[in-house]
């Protein structure tokens, strides 16, 4: 206390400076406290703290807790106080009711912070303090597991400031956690006048989008241009956030514009949906699509063949009794774990461990042995824990695999070196499913690849399959 009373009684400006921080501090408290009111137009310093127009509707958590489907189609929303007004205005039940999986589970206990397993928005934030929460926080959330579409609607607050490298460094960040998820970037329009114009932000998202292949941006402002239930009011308010309504309708517009395909699962604990007549095609089609090439996905079907024919629900014969099905992860009944269960037979106690773990996650436990549906959900939910798991998830090359593909290639940047039959079914026979007998198992796996190639192909490999 001595050296306060000190500055007091000696330093007239320290004191000023004290009050004026004091009534600062409880000035900006106020609109904090009270930030359901709307913000007098105008007003920068509300603005930055996040505030917005929100309706005084219930906002806290809502009723479906599990994730739906798929990574693929599991959004994560990221943004500032416009994504505040979004979630106030249901975008994640919206995301649900379209088939997106998401937790609709969000934490709204302060009134200018949304946080929650699918989404982070903060009020006043711009892109670089994001990333940097994002840094800080439970990053598990972004992993390759957990999100297939970051939907990113960042750079309003983004003015005064170099905006390309903050783009950049967020892209490069949320890909080095998930380099298996699409980017989908949300532009912005406002009329504020303190502020950079919407056109110049948007046309810095644009250029550095262009840079990344995996990175695509939702036009809000041309959408909101043609469309005068989007478009921000110009007159009665802040000028750059949205009246209830108009954040509903921009919420519905976003969900109806992201990317629509048959990677999309239905909502709260289900699968994600696969095309195809029978299993086998089904397995072709999800590989196609992850971007793997008929000669690598040929090399992965003959060992899945070879494994459990395709059948999700099979366990090995020599540890299980007959119908020699199982709709759960079994237990380990001697000290390799046996039997083995799935569609690559996973055996391993922890490779068994992680399995039920994701199973479990997505809902996807206490299913009729018999049904369809769990034949279903079962192929489609394993196929996805397969991709997790040679992404790095499980299974390093061997050594004698490392000086051709590289000392930390992972299984599936191998896979997707390979150029033929032989060599793509070499690389998941040795360095993933690891068989007994495995150079006699080995040629027959390569049969087995041959043979899809040539049903669902549209190559040749005539020195693999001559």
């Amino acid at each position: 206390m001595k050296k306060i009373k000190l500055l007091l009684k000696t330093n007239t400006l320290g004191l000023r400076a004290l009050i004026t921080l004091f009534i600062t501090f409880v000035f900006i408290s106020i609109p904090v406290a009270r930030a359901l009111d709307p913000i007098t137009p105008y007003d920068i310093n509300q603005i930055n703290l996040g505030q917005h127009y929100r309706s005084t509707q219930d906002i806290g958590a809502r009723t479906c807790t599990s994730y739906g489907g798929s990574s693929s189609g599991r959004l994560f929303f990221i943004g500032d106080s416009l994504t505040l007004g979004l979630s106030d205005a249901g975008i994640l039940d919206m995301a649900v009711e379209a088939g997106y999986g998401v937790s609709t589970d969000v934490d709204a206990t302060d009134p200018v912070v949304r946080t929650g397993q699918s989404i982070e928005a903060r009020g006043g934030w711009n892109t670089k303090r994001m990333e940097n929460r994002l840094i800080s926080s439970k990053t598990e959330r972004l992993e390759p597991s957990n999100v297939g579409i970051f939907v990113v609607s960042l750079g309003t607050n983004d003015y005064g400031i170099e905006r390309k490298n903050q783009y950049r460094d967020m892209i490069d960040f949320l890909h080095e956690r998930n380099n298996q998820a699409q980017i989908i970037w949300v532009n912005t329009k406002f009329y504020h006048p303190q502020v950079a114009s919407y056109q110049e932000i948007n046309a810095d998202i644009d250029t550095v989008a262009e840079e990344y292949a995996f990175v695509n941006v939702l036009d809000y402002a041309s959408a909101a241009e043609a469309d005068s239930t989007l478009d921000p009011p110009t007159s009665g308010s802040d000028q750059i956030h949205l009246s209830p309504g108009e954040y509903e309708n921009k919420a519905r517009w976003i969900i109806e514009n992201l990317p629509s395909d048959s990677n999309n699962p239905t909502a709260c604990g289900g699968s994600v949906v696969l095309s195809g007549e029978n299993n086998e095609e089904k397995v072709w089609n999800f590989m196609t699509e992850k971007g793997l090439s008929q000669i690598q996905i040929a090399g992965f079907m003959g060992n899945m063949q070879a494994e459990a024919s395709f059948e999700p629900r099979r366990l090995e014969y020599a540890w299980s009794d007959s119908p020699h099905l199982s709709s759960s992860v079994p237990a380990c009944r001697n000290e390799k774990c046996q039997p083995g269960w799935g569609i690559v037979q996973w055996t391993a106690e922890g490779r068994k461990a992680g399995l039920r773990t994701y199973l479990e996650s997505i809902g996807a436990v206490n299913l009729p042995l018999e049904e369809q549906s769990t034949i279903d959900t079962l192929l489609s939910a394993q196929l996805e824990y397969v991709w997790i798991e040679i992404q790095g998830a499980c299974c390093s090359l061997k050594q004698s695999f490392r000086s051709t593909y590289g000392s930390d290639a992972t299984v599936l940047e191998a896979l997707s070196q390979s150029n033929t039959v032989s060599e793509s079914t070499r690389i998941i026979t040795y360095n993933y499913e690891i068989p007994g007998n495995i150079d006699e198992t080995y040629r027959e796996r390569v049969a087995f690849a041959c043979n899809w190639l040539a049903k669902y192909g549209t190559v040749e490999d005539t020195t693999s399959c001559g």
